[in-house]
C-alpha cells in the first residue's frame, strides 16, 4: 500500500497540486459497509466514504452489477479510471464481491449547481464476457469432459495470452467424468462458450484480496442453508409472485452446429395434452454430431413443460448481514400463507438486490428471488 500512496502523491494534479488526497483505506474508521478502489492489478487502496445510492445485483446464472454515485467534487474521482479501477465491496469486514469500474455518467445541473457521476460496475462473471477466443486456436474438442474443456478454456484464452489478468483458481473438483464433443467457433467470449455447454452451472467469486475462483458445479448441486428462513409476515415484509408461461412448450426445434440439420422432438403425450401443441425454438452451435443434438432436443422437450413460478421477497430491514446468513444458490426454507398462497417447502435463492441504506449502518434494503428447485439434495 505505502508505495501506491507514494506514487499517487507525486502525480501530477494530486497532493502538493492542490487536490485533496483520500486517506489510506487502513486509516478510516470501519463501517458496515466498505466500498474500496484500486487498481485491477494493485489492489484496494482507498475507501469510498462518500459513496450514494449504492445497489448491487446478484444473479446465480448471470454477471452481478455494482452501481454508486459520487459529487463531481469529490477528490476520491481522481483515483478512478474506468475499465482500469476495481471495486472491493465488504460488509462488517467480509469481502462480498469484486466488481471492475465500467460505465461512467457525469450529470451536470447548473440551475441547482449540482454536479453527479454514476458509475456501473461489472462483476469478473462478465469479465470473461471481454475475453475472445483467438482464431489462432482450433476450440475443437472430441471425447473429453467437460471439466477439461472448461480449463483448456482459461489456458488457451486467457493465461495463454499477453496482458494483465487476475489470478484464477478453476474449481471442477464436483464435475461429472462422462465424456462429451464440443465446438466453438473464434470470437466466442469464455462467457459464452460457457454458457452454451449444458448440464451444469457456475459462479466466480474472489477466494481472497486479488485471486478469483471459476467454480463449475453439475446440475442441482446446491447449498441446504437451515438456518435462514424466508416466511411472508416475520422475515418477509412484501411478496410479488410470478408465473410466466412464456418458456412453456412440449414441442423443441433444436439446432446445432450449422453443418447439423435441425431436429424436432415432442413430449410424451403431447397428443392429449389440455395446452395443445405449444412449441419452442432452441440452439446450442457447440453440438456437433446428431446424436448429442437429439439427446438435447428430448431432454428440452421435457424440461420446458416446467413452469414454476418465482417469487421476490423484501427482507425484514436489517435481517440480512452477509453471505454467512443466505446467498445466491442457497436452499432454505420458505412460507407464504395468504389467500390462494399455501407454500412451506424449500426453495432455492436465484436473484438479490442489495440497496445500501445512505442514512444507515443497519437498515438495507434486501430483496430475494426464489424458485422452487426440480432436485433437493439429501446433504
Amino acid at each position: 500500500m505505502a508505495e501506491v500512496f507514494d506514487l499517487i502523491e507525486g502525480a501530477p494534479g494530486y497532493g502538493p497540486y492542490g487536490i485533496v488526497r483520500p486517506s489510506p483505506v487502513e486509516t478510516l474508521p470501519k463501517t458496515h459497509w466498505q466500498i474500496v478502489i484500486g487498481n485491477n492489478s494493485v489492489g484496494p487502496t482507498y475507501e469510498l466514504t462518500k459513496a450514494r445510492q449504492r445497489n448491487m445485483n446478484f444473479h446465480v446464472d448471470d454477471s452481478a452489477q455494482f452501481t454508486f454515485n459520487l459529487d463531481g467534487d469529490d477528490p476520491n474521482l481522481g483515483f478512478i479510471t474506468e475499465l482500469v479501477t476495481d471495486c472491493w465491496v465488504y460488509r462488517n469486514g467480509l469481502l462480498i464481491d469484486r466488481f471492475r469500474i465500467g460505465t461512467a455518467t457525469d450529470q451536470l445541473d447548473g440551475q441547482v449547481d449540482q454536479y453527479t457521476v454514476g458509475f456501473v460496475a461489472f462483476d469478473y462473471r462478465e469479465w470473461l464476457g471481454r475475453q475472445i477466443l483467438q482464431p489462432s486456436h482450433a476450440w475443437h474438442w472430441v471425447n473429453v469432459t467437460q471439466a477439461q474443456i472448461i480449463r483448456d478454456l482459461f489456458t488457451y484464452c486467457i493465461s495463454g495470452q499477453s496482458g494483465i489478468k487476475p489470478a484464477w483458481t478453476i474449481d471442477t473438483s464436483l464435475m461429472p467424468s462422462s465424456k462429451t464433443n464440443c465446438d466453438f467457433a473464434p470470437g466466442t467470449s469464455v462467457k459464452e462458450a460457457l454458457g452454451t455447454m449444458s448440464g451444469f452451472g457456475w459462479q466466480v467469486f474472489p477466494n481472497s484480496t486479488m485471486g478469483l475462483t471459476l467454480r463449475a458445479v453439475p446440475s442441482f448441486y446446491y447449498r441446504l442453508n437451515n438456518n435462514f428462513v424466508l416466511e411472508y409476515g416475520s422475515s418477509v415484509s412484501k411478496i410479488t409472485r410470478n408465473y410466466d408461461t412464456s418458456g412453456y412448450a412440449n414441442s423443441i426445434v433444436y439446432n446445432g452446429d450449422t453443418k447439423l440439420a435441425p431436429i424436432q422432438s415432442d413430449a410424451s403425450g403431447i397428443a392429449t395434452m389440455p395446452q395443445g401443441r405449444m412449441g419452442l425454438a432452441m440452439s446450442n452451435p457447440g453440438i456437433i454430431d446428431n446424436t448429442h443434438l437429439s439427446n438435447a432436443a428430448k431432454n428440452a422437450a421435457s424440461t420446458s413443460q416446467s413452469v414454476v413460478p418465482t417469487w421476490e421477497c423484501e427482507i425484514q430491514q436489517g435481517l440480512w448481514q452477509s453471505q454467512t446468513d443466505a446467498w445466491i444458490g442457497d436452499i432454505l426454507k420458505f412460507i407464504v400463507k395468504k389467500g390462494r398462497l399455501n407454500v412451506n417447502d424449500q426453495y432455492r435463492i436465484t436473484d438479490m438486490t442489495i440497496a445500501i441504506n445512505d442514512d444507515s449502518l443497519r437498515a438495507d434494503s434486501v430483496n430475494m428471488t426464489v424458485v422452487k428447485p426440480p432436485f433437493i439434495p439429501s446433504s
